[in-house]
C-alpha cells in the first residue's frame, strides 16, 4: 500500500498497470462531454463513461474517483482509470474539473496540462483549496487499483463513490468546498494588471523619453516602447510627485513637506518645510533657473477655494517669497518668468514670478492655457474659443472660434508659430497656424488628457484614452502606441457562470469623464478586452447570468442591459427616481437597483418588465445594496435596512456607530453573517439577531470591502492603496497586499473563489490569485 507523491509521475503498479498523468492525454485542453439526462439506474455508468473518455480517450474504461470538492455547477475529482483488467490494461491518474448542466448531466471535463504546464493549469482550473489537495495528494492508490480489478471481474459492480453515496456527485445545495480559506490567504499573489492607469500630464525630456504623470505616480516611456516604467515608486511610496523639466530632480509631497530627490542617485537632497505659507501643498513646479521651485498650496474655504503660491530655494529649502493670486491650477511659462491662474471668474491674472507682481488681468475665464518657450505669447481656452495674447502688454493677437466644438486643452509650439487644440471627449485634435489660425492638420484621437511639444518644436505627444500619439513635424509622420489608460475604477463584477478555467470574464466600470464612462469587459485568460464601450455613463455595474448580459446603473435614472460579448444594448429598465448608485442580483435572477431613497426590483427573466417594483427605504440616500438571501441596503443616515429574501418585508433597521458616514456592505454567500464598514472599522453582524459584534480596526479609511465565496476571508481596501486580508472569524490580519497607488475603490472575489480583483483610483485593476 502506498500513496502518490507527485502528480505527473509515471507509477508502476504491482498488478502491472501503468498510471500516468491524465494531462498527457490532452495537453490541458478542455474536452467537451455533453451527455443526455440520465435515468437514476444508469447515472453512474454515464458519468464513468464520460470520465474515462476524458482521461483515457475511450468511454469503455473503468474509473474510480475521489471527491476533492465542489462549487456551484463544478465538481472536482481525482480520477484513477484503467482501460482493461490486469497487465493488458493501461491506466492514468490525475485531477479533473467536471462542469454540470442544470439537469445534472456532464457538460464538460477539464484536465490540467502536462509537465511544465501542469502547475499553471491547475491554478487556472481549480479553486485554491482544491489546489492544495492536488499538490499534496493523500489517498491510497493501491486501494483504488484493487477496486478497479474487482470491477473488471464483476462488470455490474458500480464505482465506490456511488456505492457510498448512492449518487455519483454531491447533490445540489450540499455544503460546498471552501474557495479561499483563511489558511491559504498568505499565499495570495498578483497574477496580472489590467490597464496602465490614468495620465494627467505629459512632457518630453531632453533624451526624448516621454514622462507620463498621473495617479500611479511618474512613468517613463521610450517612444519605441509601449510600456510605462514606474521606476520611482520606491522613492514616492504613493505620494504626489513632480519631475523637473531636465529630469534631474524629483519632488514628492508629504503633509506640509516637499522632499527633493536627485534622480541619478535616488538620493534625498533636501526636505522643504512649507508650513510658513498657508494651505495644503498640491503641486510643485521647477523654475528654469534650476535653483527655485514653485509650490502651490490649496486653502480650503466656504466659498471658492484660494491658492497660496510660494517660492523656495532648492539648495536649502528657504522661503524666498509668497503671495495669494486669483485662480487655481497655475500654468508656468517655460522660461520661469510668468504664472497664469485658471478658473477665475474675474479674469485671468498674469504674474511676474521674479517680482511677485501682477502684470495684467485678461478678460477671459480660462480653463486651460499655454505659453510659448520665450514666455511672450499666451494661448488661452475659454469654452469653445481659443485666444492668443501678448504677455508683455496683455493685448489680444487673435482668436479662433468657428467650428471648434468643445476644447479642453491647448499647447503652443515653442516658437509660437502653431497651436495645438484638443478635447477630452470624442472631438479630434487639431493643429493651427499662428496668427492666421489656418488649419494645418487633424488628428483622430479621442479623450485626450494631456499634450506637449518637444522642447525643440520638432514633435509633440498626445495621450488619449486608448493610445499615445506622437507627431514628428519633419518628416510629416504620425505614430500611435495603443495603451489602456482609464480613470478611477468605480465598480467591477465577474461573470457568475464562468470559472477561471472557462474563460472567466471581468466587467469594469471606470469613472465618467466629461461625456462618458468607459465600460470594459476583460477576458482574464488572455488579458484582452472583449469590448470597450465609451458611449455610456455608468455609476454601477453588475454581471448577470447568461443570457442577460451586464447591468449598468446610469445617472440618467435607468438600468441598461448590454451584451457581454460585444457590448451592444439588449434592453433598458426605467423607474428609478434618481441616479442608480448600486446593483445586485439574487440567486433567482432578480435585479435590485438602489436610487435615492428607494430600491427598485426587476425580473430579468420577464421580457415585459419595464419599471419594476419600488421599495421605499427610510432614512435617506441608498449608497450600497447586497442580496445574498436577504436584501441589505446601506443608507446615508448611518443605518442598514434589512429586508427578507423577496425584498418585501422589512426585518431590521441597524443603526451604525458613526451616523452620517458612508457604509460599505459585504456578506457571506451562505448568508451566515454580514459585514458593514465605516471609516476605519469593520463591524460583523450575526444574521437573524442582527447584533453588531466587536469591530475590527484597520490602519486607514476603508474604501472597499468583499467576502470570499466560502465566507472565511474578508478583503478590505484602504485609502492608502493597500488591501488587508482578514480571517472573517476573528478579524485577524493575514496578509497586506500592495499594488495600487491611491485608494482601492472596488473589490470582488470570482465565483469559483480562485481570483480576487481590485480596482483603484489609479485607474488600474489588479488580479490576485493563489500561488
Amino acid at each position: 500500500m502506498f500513496k502518490v507523491t507527485k502528480s505527473l509521475l509515471v507509477i508502476p503498479i504491482v498488478i502491472g498497470l501503468l498510471l500516468a498523468s491524465c494531462g498527457a492525454k490532452n495537453g490541458g485542453k478542455e474536452l467537451p462531454n455533453t451527455t443526455p439526462e440520465p435515468t437514476p439506474a444508469t447515472l453512474w455508468r454515464v458519468t464513468e463513461a464520460a470520465i474515462a473518455e476524458a482521461v483515457l480517450g475511450t468511454p469503455e474504461g473503468k474509473c474510480e474517483w475521489e471527491m476533492l470538492g465542489w462549487m456551484d455547477q463544478e465538481r472536482y475529482i481525482w480520477a484513477v482509470c484503467t482501460s482493461g483488467p490486469g497487465v493488458e490494461g493501461g491506466g492514468a491518474s490525475g485531477p479533473a474539473a467536471i462542469r454540470l448542466s442544470q439537469n445534472g448531466s456532464i457538460q464538460s471535463i477539464s484536465l490540467p496540462g502536462n509537465d511544465a504546464d501542469f502547475a499553471i493549469s491547475v491554478r487556472q482550473i481549480f479553486p485554491p483549496a482544491v489546489q492544495e489537495k492536488i499538490f499534496t495528494p493523500d489517498f491510497d492508490m493501491y486501494f483504488f487499483v484493487s477496486r478497479l480489478e474487482q470491477r473488471w471481474k464483476s462488470p455490474t459492480l458500480p464505482p465506490l463513490v456511488y456505492t457510498r453515496t448512492r449518487d455519483t456527485f454531491p447533490a445540489q445545495g450540499e455544503a460546498a468546498l471552501p474557495s479561499i480559506s483563511a489558511a491559504t490567504a498568505n499565499r495570495i499573489a498578483p497574477l496580472a494588471q489590467l490597464g496602465q492607469g490614468n495620465v494627467r500630464q505629459v512632457q518630453f525630456l531632453p533624451n526624448d523619453q516621454i514622462v507620463l504623470s498621473g495617479d500611479r505616480g511618474i512613468g517613463l516611456m521610450v517612444p519605441e516602447d509601449s510600456r510605462i516604467y514606474y521606476q520611482f515608486q520606491n522613492l514616492l511610496k504613493g505620494r504626489p510627485a513632480f519631475l523637473s523639466p531636465d529630469a534631474k530632480y524629483l519632488a514628492s509631497i508629504y503633509g506640509q513637506t516637499v522632499s527633493i530627490f536627485e534622480v541619478a542617485t535616488e538620493s534625498l537632497q533636501v526636505i522643504i518645510d512649507t508650513s510658513a505659507a498657508k494651505g495644503i501643498p498640491r503641486r510643485v513646479q521647477f523654475l528654469a533657473d534650476g535653483m527655485t521651485i514653485v509650490v502651490e498650496k490649496y486653502i480650503p474655504s466656504e466659498g471658492f477655494p484660494t491658492t497660496w503660491v510660494a517660492l523656495f530655494r532648492l539648495s536649502d529649502g528657504e522661503l524666498i517669497d509668497s503671495w495669494i493670486p486669483e485662480g487655481n491650477n497655475f500654468v508656468l511659462s517655460p522660461n520661469g518668468f510668468y504664472l497664469a491662474g485658471l478658473f477665475n471668474t474675474a479674469g485671468l491674472q498674469l504674474w511676474s514670478i521674479p517680482n511677485a507682481q501682477l502684470l495684467h488681468t485678461l478678460p477671459v475665464v480660462a480653463s486651460a492655457a499655454s505659453f510659448s518657450a520665450d514666455g511672450q505669447i499666451l494661448a488661452v481656452v475659454e469654452m469653445t474659443q481659443v485666444s492668443l495674447f501678448w504677455v508683455w502688454d496683455g493685448v489680444e493677437i487673435g482668436h479662433l472660434e468657428k467650428g471648434m466644438e468643445r476644447v479642453s486643452g491647448v499647447a503652443l509650439s515653442p516658437d509660437g508659430k502653431s497651436v495645438l487644440t484638443w478635447s477630452d471627449g470624442p472631438e479630434p485634435a487639431r493643429l493651427w497656424a499662428v496668427p492666421d489660425f489656418k488649419l494645418i492638420k487633424t488628428f483622430e484621437i479621442q479623450g485626450i488628457s494631456s499634450a506637449a511639444f518637444k522642447p525643440d518644436g520638432t514633435a509633440f505627444v498626445m495621450v488619449g484614452d486608448s493610445a499615445i500619439l506622437i507627431y514628428n513635424v519633419v518628416p510629416d509622420v504620425i505614430s500611435y502606441t495603443l495603451i489602456d489608460i482609464y480613470n478611477q475604477v468605480t465598480d467591477l463584477s465577474f461573470a457568475p457562470d464562468r470559472t477561471y478555467s472557462e474563460d472567466q470574464r471581468l466587467a469594469v466600470a471606470y469613472q465618467p469623464g466629461s461625456y462618458h464612462s468607459v465600460i470594459v469587459n476583460w477576458d482574464l485568460t488572455t488579458n484582452e478586452e472583449l469590448f470597450i464601450r465609451r458611449d455610456d455613463q455608468a455609476i454601477s455595474l453588475e454581471y448577470a447570468p447568461e443570457p442577460y448580459g451586464i447591468a449598468l446603473g446610469t445617472p440618467g435614472k435607468t438600468v441598461r442591459m448590454i451584451d457581454d460579448d460585444d457590448g451592444h444594448l439588449l434592453r433598458e429598465f426605467t423607474g428609478p427616481s434618481s441616479a442608480v448608485q448600486g446593483l445586485e442580483i439574487d440567486t433567482k435572477g432578480h435585479l435590485a437597483a438602489s436610487s435615492m431613497s428607494e430600491v427598485r426590483i426587476y425580473s430579468l427573466s420577464n421580457p415585459d418588465e419595464k419599471k419594476g417594483r419600488d421599495i421605499r427605504i427610510s432614512g435617506g440616500w441608498v449608497s450600497d445594496v447586497i442580496w445574498p438571501c436577504y436584501l441589505a441596503a446601506a443608507v446615508d443616515n448611518g443605518s442598514v435596512q434589512v429586508l427578507d429574501e423577496r425584498a418585501e418585508e422589512k426585518l431590521q433597521s441597524i443603526i451604525m456607530p458613526a451616523p452620517g458616514n458612508t457604509i460599505i456592505l459585504a456578506a457571506a454567500r451562505d448568508c451566515s453573517y454580514l459585514l458593514a464598514a465605516q471609516e476605519k472599522s469593520v463591524y460583523p453582524l450575526t444574521v437573524g439577531s442582527w447584533e453588531l459584534l466587536p469591530s475590527w480596526e484597520l490602519p486607514d479609511f476603508i474604501t472597499a470591502l468583499a467576502v470570499s465565496q466560502d465566507g472565511s476571508l474578508a478583503a478590505v481596501g484602504l485609502a492608502d492603496g493597500s488591501i488587508q486580508l482578514l480571517d472573517s472569524a476573528t478579524g485577524q490580519v493575514l496578509q497586506d497586499l500592495t499594488g495600487h497607488i491611491g485608494a482601492v475603490t472596488a473589490l470582488k472575489f470570482s465565483p469559483d473563489g480562485s481570483v480576487l480583483a481590485s480596482g483603484g483610483a489609479d485607474g488600474v485593476v489588479m488580479i490576485w490569485g493563489v500561488e
